[in-house]
């Protein structure tokens, strides 16, 4: 099976851009306070956070049989 590499800095940076275009602000203005004014989650963290469920659901055997064999236990 190959492995599957994804790169989401282009996202990241298009949400950031449309974040700053939605409140107006400088083309170099922060955007963490940006987010926060909106009360949007920005893309890293809903990775960080789908990445972390799967890992619990792995930990605690509530996949299906099909990803048993993702991880090797040392």
């Amino acid at each position: 099976m190959g492995q599957y590499i994804s790169n989401p800095r282009p996202l990241i940076t298009l949400q950031k851009k449309a974040v700053r275009i939605m409140t107006s602000s400088d083309f170099y203005a922060h955007s963490g306070l940006l987010f926060k004014k909106l009360g949007i989650i920005k893309v890293i963290d809903v990775v960080y956070y789908r990445n972390a469920l799967f890992m619990h659901d792995f930990s605690n055997s509530n996949l299906p049989s099909a990803f048993s064999f993702f991880y090797k236990s040392k």
